[in-house]
């Protein structure tokens, strides 16, 4: 994922700092809006403002199309944008739509576009609020105000008076102004700083507290002529509920999520996550290879030389969290790798299970036991990695992808291990690298049956392919692990762990 910094866009209506600032001013209506940011072509972003009208649905005035190597955000519940919001506050995006292709900037085109974003906002401290679509057409009178970011109070969502005009005013200045557009003006000022410094595309313009249109985008804007508005109404019944219901079809997280876990220790009393793995039983994870905590008399140290004591286990969610939320987190010590080692091969078995401390509450929408493979899955059927991409509040997601053919595996990977395969993303455009998404442990499901887990590669290479360990031939050793983890008490696997390795300490 990238991170992107903010690009400032610096124009001679930009420079509102004369204009009286009591013009600009805190509103009720902030709730509503977001900051609604696309990336660019280098490491920045450019920003403009949307309206909340579904709980995973922003409505702006265009939809800019990203990759999903470089996805879009939306920043909701914050009235400042700064460089430190904090990452619950973030939400990312993909999808969405036009009314129109490819906006412009033109008085004449319907600017219109909704936002699809990956996950929810949660509607918690009241400081985002779903806006109500308008129910009847604007009057063209009341007390408007563009709501979205400030020319003087930059940075900020403030209320700006908006001045209506009527159609035929609107014609004189804008010629070709679409039908369903209409105009304002800011006239507090007599200042060089007009309506283009002041009214954010994509901002709202509400009346009396109505919502009635979605500030337009004009290249180059002149402050000297009004600023048109896509209505909100007269789009309502014939495209935005249409496209809502459309793009509510598009399913952002895995239907396998609910297998899913993501692990990781405590270092310094705050969680660190190492990879992933698939739900075996309701206390049982399956993953690549995890260090065994069990061992008091054995100090685990990872890579930063941090001690290791305890594991955690983050389950039953639908999205990445940092910071899991309580009742979703369980703690780990027990492990049984297949391989005796300190740290995985990347060309040897990778295949471990971890008993957690307590019992995982099963429930199917959320959290479940994926079924061990009754025969070898066939890899030329639809094969997906079900993963996360470790950004906050992005949901559990999976990536199709294509097993490679044993001969060419070992070709690019030689003395890869006999129970194992590997595979290519899905992906002609090159522009995700399975270095970056997949983390060790992830499940790779084909025809909906699991077939292997993603193997640690060690120093990975993008153009070549993944190793993923089978499973199917590893059912036995899984099922008489099971029955050892679950017979065994701290002290006799803690033993066993201390004869296995010989050692006093370890880095993993």
């Amino acid at each position: 994922m990238e991170i992107f910094q903010q690009r400032e866009r610096i124009s001679s209506e930009d420079a509102c700092l004369e204009d009286p600032i009591e013009y600009e001013t805190d509103t009720k209506l902030a709730k509503h809006i977001v900051w609604y940011r696309w990336p660019t072509n280098d490491d920045s972003f450019n920003i403009a403002n949307g309206i909340i009208i579904s709980a995973n649905v922003i409505l702006t005035y265009n939809y800019h199309k990203v990759t999903k190597s470089k996805m879009g955000s939306i920043v909701h519940g914050e009235r400042k944008h700064t460089p430190k919001i904090s990452r619950e506050k973030i939400i990312y995006w993909q999808n969405g739509t036009n009314y129109e292709d490819n906006i412009v900037g033109k008085s004449s085109e319907v600017q219109i576009g909704l936002i699809r974003l990956n996950s929810e906002i949660e509607f918690i401290y009241k400081k985002s609020e779903i806006a109500s679509l308008p129910r009847k057409s604007f009057s063209g009178e009341g007390h408007c105000v563009v709501v979205g970011e400030g020319g003087v109070r930059k940075k900020e969502i403030v209320a700006t008076p908006a001045t209506i005009l009527t159609r035929d005013d609107c014609l004189k200045s804008l010629p070709e102004v679409h039908e369903d557009a209409i105009c304002i003006d800011y006239t507090k000022s007599k200042n060089a700083c007009g309506q283009c410094g002041h009214f954010k595309e994509g901002a709202a313009l509400f009346c009396d507290d109505t919502l009635i249109g979605v500030v337009n985008e004009v290249k180059p804007c002149d402050s000297s002529l009004p600023r048109p508005c896509t209505k909100v109404y007269e789009y309502v019944s014939r495209w935005i509920k249409p496209q809502m219901k459309e793009l509510e079809k598009i399913i952002s997280y895995s239907k396998h999520a609910q297998y899913l876990v993501y692990y990781g220790w405590y270092v310094k009393d705050l969680p660190a996550i190492s990879g992933l793995g698939s739900i075996l039983d309701k206390n049982i994870i399956l993953t690549h290879f995890a260090p065994d905590l069990s061992n008091s008399s054995i100090i685990v140290r990872n890579s930063n030389d941090d001690i290791i004591r305890d594991g955690y286990v983050a389950y039953g969610l639908k999205k990445f969290k940092k910071a899991p939320p309580e009742g979703s987190v369980l703690t780990w010590r027990k492990v049984k790798n297949f391989l005796i080692v300190t740290h995985p091969d990347p060309l040897q078995t990778q295949i471990g299970i971890i008993k957690v401390d307590e019992n995982m509450i099963l429930k199917s929408e959320k959290a479940a036991i994926i079924n061990l493979p009754k025969q070898e899955p066939e890899s030329t059927l639809k094969c997906v990695v079900v993963h996360i991409r470790k950004v906050e509040n992005e949901p559990i997601v999976e990536t199709e992808v294509t097993i490679v053919e044993r001969s060419k595996c070992l070709e690019q990977l030689p003395g890869l291990h006999s129970q194992a395969s590997c595979f290519n993303i899905n992906d002609d455009s090159g522009e995700i690298d399975h270095c970056k998404i997949f983390l060790i442990g992830a499940p790779v499901l084909c025809n909906d049956q699991l077939m292997c887990i993603v193997n640690d590669p060690g120093e990975c290479v993008a153009n070549l392919p993944r190793p993923c360990t089978h499973v199917y031939e590893f059912n036995e050793w899984i099922k008489m692990n099971i029955k050892e983890l679950k017979a065994s008490s701290p002290r006799l696997l803690g033993m066993i762990s201390c004869n296995h390795f010989l050692i006093n300490s370890m880095k993993f």
